[in-house]
């Protein structure tokens, strides 16, 4: 399990927690109070009865040892149909459920139940298409199994819970979004500019660093015919401006850096399967949508082994280049392409 979050984020991170490899815990400073989110993945609804069990009370434990104060939000991939009937359950779920109420549905409703917890995407009334976040194998069944639930005290926090279908992700599952009304209380900082990168590596053509080479020449000596009575601050203006153009000019800045092994077909196929995606949220009929789906999924595919074969080459072209540089006795440039072969 993961959380992924923003810079500005980070700096209200106030701890974190790995409960399980199937629970995690963060929490938050927010304005008024601090904020615990709780990211699950529970097992599915044929997994043995006993290990569900054990799931749910070990969540069971992670959220009543939560400081009483803290708004809590349980969300992920909860496994749980919930349903529309909340009949002696409204306080914890809503009318806007999806399918009927299966075993997984009624250990999750009994967990917020007893937590004082209320289930988001069945409050807010929304179309099937926006609710549902699982499209079966069989490209035709959709459920509502990733929920999002938070404290019963703060339910008037969340603005809104659905599904973003347009999100092409490469999975089964739809991106769900909820909208709270939550400030973050971030520590104190001066605003941050951020820099932009000159592409130096340009410079690892000889072209291109014999053209460098040469602008900064021409444009010193024009520096050195100039009044020479200046002060230091003058001088060091004058020599920093030199590079600085020098520099956007030749180099250029780095644009967006996008995964260095993908190949140029690899990113075609990533948007016809982006296209694909499109194609399967505008299917109006069951026929029409088991094409596109189909469709999706032979693509899906292939974009899988594309990324998977230029992930395997470029790390054996990097081997080979940190050969090459060992026997050249370049230490440096090794040791740099075994940091990136370490981080990939």
């Amino acid at each position: 399990m993961g959380i992924l979050i923003n810079k500005e984020t980070r700096r209200s991170l106030m701890e974190w927690s790995p409960i399980s490899e199937r629970i995690i815990l963060v929490r938050f400073k927010i304005k008024i109070r601090n904020l615990t989110i709780i990211q699950c993945y529970a097992p599915t609804e044929t997994t043995d009865k006993d290990m569900k069990e054990k799931f749910y009370e070990q969540l069971h434990e992670t959220i009543t040892a939560v400081q009483k104060r803290d708004v809590i939000i349980v969300m992920g991939d909860m496994n749980a149909k919930i349903g529309p009937n909340n009949e002696g359950l409204e306080h914890v779920i809503g009318r806007h459920g999806v399918r009927n109420m299966n075993e997984n549905g009624e250990l999750f409703s009994e967990l917020c139940a007893s937590c004082d917890l209320i289930i988001g995407g069945t409050v807010f009334p929304h179309k099937t298409c926006h609710k549902v976040s699982w499209i079966s194998p069989d490209n035709i069944t959709e459920n509502q199994i990733d929920h999002i639930a938070i404290s019963k005290r703060f339910k008037r926090s969340l603005l809104d819970v659905r599904n973003k279908r347009g999100a092409e992700v490469g999975s089964d599952h739809h991106l769900i979004i909820a909208n709270f009304r939550f400030k973050i209380l971030a520590a104190r900082k001066k605003m941050e500019t951020r820099r932009k990168k000159y592409y130096v590596q340009k410079l690892q053509m000889s072209s291109v660093r014999e053209k460098f080479k040469m602008e900064l020449k021409n444009r010193f000596s024009v520096l050195s015919t100039q009044n020479e009575d200046t002060d230091i601050e003058e001088s060091w203006n004058a020599i920093k401006n030199v590079y600085i153009e020098t520099s956007e000019k030749i180099m250029g800045f780095r644009e967006k850096q996008q995964k260095e092994w993908n190949s140029e077909e690899t990113w075609k196929e990533i948007e016809r399967r982006k296209l694909a995606k499109e194609n399967v949220n505008r299917s109006k009929t069951r026929q029409q949508k088991i094409g596109t789906q189909t469709q999706y999924s032979e693509i899906n595919k292939r974009v899988k082994r594309n990324i998977m074969r230029d992930k395997r080459n470029w790390i054996n072209e990097q081997a080979k280049l940190a050969e090459e540089a060992e026997k050249k006795g370049d230490i440096k440039e090794v040791y740099y392409k075994k940091a990136v072969s370490k981080k990939v």
